[in-house]
């Protein structure tokens, strides 16, 4: 199990970035009180704590797209937190916070020990040079 904050110093605010093999398990420890079946994520805000967020993916079921779409949802819910609503003046603010956030979960996921033996493959998936 991979379990590693991302800071987003910007908004001040974190993210833990989990990734589990037992996936279920780790949506209930994380918080998460909902039927998981068929999802290959989750993102996950909390009230009482409003800067911290967490991120859980399902062991073998990580994607450049399941990355990019978990970035989405973070991104909304911090840019929720602090105010700033989705327009065509604060289109660049998320963009460039989304972009933040999949390339922190995509290092925290590729820099992982336990990927170490599969990251030159997964770089070139990732890139659409070829499936790992």
């Amino acid at each position: 199990m991979i379990s590693k904050d991302l800071i987003i110093p910007i908004y001040d605010c974190m993210c833990t970035v989990v990734v589990a093999e037992d996936f279920d398990a780790a949506c209930t420890e994380a918080g998460y009180q909902f039927d998981t079946k068929g999802a290959s994520a989750i993102c996950l805000h909390y009230p009482d704590s409003p800067s911290n967020f967490t991120i859980v993916f399902r062991e073998g079921a990580i994607s450049p797209g399941s990355i990019a779409h978990e970035a989405f949802h973070l991104t909304g819910k911090i840019m929720s937190h602090i105010d700033v609503e989705y327009s065509k003046n604060s289109e660049e603010a998320y963009a460039y916070l989304i972009g933040f956030i999949v390339d922190g979960i995509s290092q925290i996921v590729l820099e992982h020990p336990e990927r170490a033996h599969r990251r030159r493959s997964i770089l070139k998936w990732y890139f659409g040079l070829s499936r790992p």
